[in-house]
């Protein structure tokens, strides 16, 4: 559930990085960004990722490919509630999976890899749509 949130934050920063000109999009997608850390993802899907459809998409990819890394390291929870940053707090610290032992260390990397899948993706939708749009990045 985690990396689902952080994927959509990858994709909020993907259109930042599209839009990075534009000093509206930057003050949507920073906030938003910053609240996907804390695990409140309305922000993000709801004020920059629906919005504009190809983020979502993208955002949900990053973090379906993260999840497959977060089963493949057997990270797992000793309870239920917070996600991202806080997190850590119920990650437990020893997984099963093929990628090591140390949980800690693979909630990071699915993070992170939920993160900039959901950013890069973005940033190519972006730039296929804008082309179909016959328009040019901002």
């Amino acid at each position: 559930m985690s990396v689902a949130l952080m994927g959509q934050g990858g994709a909020v920063l993907g259109y930042m990085v599209l839009h990075i000109k534009s000093a509206k999009t930057k003050e949507l997608c920073i906030p938003s960004f910053v609240s996907t850390l804390f695990g409140i993802s309305e922000p993000a899907i709801f004020g920059v990722n629906l919005r504009w459809k190809f983020p979502l998409v993208a955002g949900c990819i990053g973090g379906a490919v993260a999840g497959a890394y977060v089963f493949l390291a057997g990270v797992t929870a000793l309870g239920f509630g917070t996600t991202a940053l806080p997190g850590l707090a119920i990650c437990d610290p020893v997984s099963t999976g093929i990628f090591g032992s140390n949980g800690y260390v693979n909630y990071i990397i699915a993070h992170i890899i939920a993160l900039g899948v959901g950013l890069v993706l973005t940033v190519v939708f972006g730039k296929v749509v804008e082309r179909r749009q016959g328009k040019t990045t901002a």
